[in-house]
């Protein structure tokens, strides 16, 4: 199960903030990109650094815009009770690094494509 699995720390940023407020939240942790929540701190979106680049800079909005006019909305989201194998197989397909794990629909943290295969590869785990 990805309970089983290290998470990186939920950063994110809630509906209704502005770019600005993201942009300042990436470059404070240090990653390329913040996961967008809802009142209920579930995940509903994110924004990369190349979201800022092409949906706000290059489109000349400006830095007042809100998150959810730029973020991407279709994310793949987990829950923390979900197979690691899948979670895995699932990033794999798309081609992304991680994705947001929830505990009950609430944003828990990050699983890591990296995690989630040493977790697969570990023979002591036993996998659900």
């Amino acid at each position: 199960m990805i309970k089983q699995c290290r998470l990186v720390e939920p950063i994110h940023c809630k509906l209704g903030q502005t770019a600005q407020d993201a942009a300042k939240t990436i470059k404070e942790s240090g990653l390329r990109q913040i996961y967008v929540v809802d009142e209920t701190m579930k995940p509903v979106g994110i924004i990369s650094i190349s979201d800022i680049n092409g949906r706000l800079v290059a489109e000349g909005k400006g830095p007042e815009t809100k998150v959810e006019e730029i973020m991407t909305k279709d994310i793949l989201v987990f829950d923390d009770g979900g197979s690691v194998l899948k979670a895995y197989n699932e990033m794999k397909k798309l081609n992304i690094g991680n994705c947001p794990v929830t505990e009950h629909g609430k944003f828990i943290g990050i699983l890591t494509i990296n995690e989630a295969l040493d977790v697969i590869t570990n023979p002591t785990i036993e996998l659900n």
